[in-house]
């Protein structure tokens, strides 16, 4: 008898572990979130392109937050950037991640001039960092956390090895200081690392953020 009442425990547990798994994979009738679409990118703004590689990236502002994260991730300081990256090369590979990317305030340094942006590194969103998934988690807990917490999972941008012709998305969280309000005009600069030799390429496009 003691057997088989430890039986019906452990089926118990493993049905409530499988129906866990469900509502977080299904989400069980939750909220759903639209995919980010990028139609057209060649000749919009927020594109920049040479010979390796060409980058589209587009800031969200509180509306678009709403409606791909359902909440208001600027609210906490977080600024979800969506960034295509394809490799135009003819025969690299290129290694991108979250960490090879950074954001500055293009208003208060020049794009040209390295000696004045690491003179404001540490001063609002010119030395904004990537933000830590639990940070973002964090900011988006609210009812229908577990949706939210999945959704911006998600729709991270992930550690990839990008082939010749290959492309790969993503978000990536900016976390920026309280005290600054976010420019118009941002530059984000993109770190790719060839696998074969070793090389960083770095490359930038200016953003715009519309309120």
């Amino acid at each position: 008898m003691r057997y088989f009442s430890n039986t019906r425990k452990m089926r118990k547990t493993l049905v409530f572990t499988i129906l866990s798994v469900m509502l977080v994979t299904n989400g069980c009738g939750g909220k759903k979130f639209p995919v980010y679409s990028v139609k057209s990118i060649r000749g919009r703004e927020n594109f920049s392109a040479n010979r390796e590689v060409s980058i589209f990236a587009e800031p969200m502002n509180k509306k678009a937050c709403q409606k791909y994260f359902g909440t208001n991730l600027l609210s906490k300081n977080i600024l979800p950037v969506f960034v295509n990256i394809k490799n135009t090369s003819c025969d690299k590979t290129f290694l991108v991640q979250k960490s090879y990317f950074s954001l500055r305030d293009i208003s208060k340094a020049s794009l040209n001039s390295d000696n004045e942006q690491r003179s404001i590194a540490a001063i609002g969103l010119a030395g904004a960092i990537v933000a830590p998934i639990s940070m973002v988690l964090t900011a988006g807990l609210i009812s229908d956390s577990m949706y939210i917490e999945q959704n911006v999972h998600e729709k991270e941008f992930k550690r990839r090895t990008i082939p010749a012709g290959e492309e790969a998305q993503g978000f990536i969280y900016f976390q920026y200081s309280k005290k600054e309000k976010l420019p118009e005009k941002m530059t984000l600069e993109v770190t790719a690392l060839d696998i074969k030799s070793s090389k960083k390429i770095k490359h930038n496009v200016i953003i715009s953020f519309k309120e």
